[in-house]
């Protein structure tokens, strides 16, 4: 968010963080595991 370079990004990602604090959480995207998931069980349904 520090780093955009656009005008209107920067003003808005300034208003962000002056009233939220950054938080980096590590670990597996549980929502890329359930992509893939979804995904064989489409490509099973489907017989591909």
């Amino acid at each position: 968010m520090k780093s955009a370079t656009a005008l209107d990004d920067r003003r808005i990602y300034d208003r962000i963080l002056e009233v939220c604090v950054p938080v980096q959480f590590k670990g597996q995207n549980f929502r890329e595991v359930n992509r893939k998931a979804n995904m064989q069980k489409a490509i099973e349904v489907l017989g591909g």
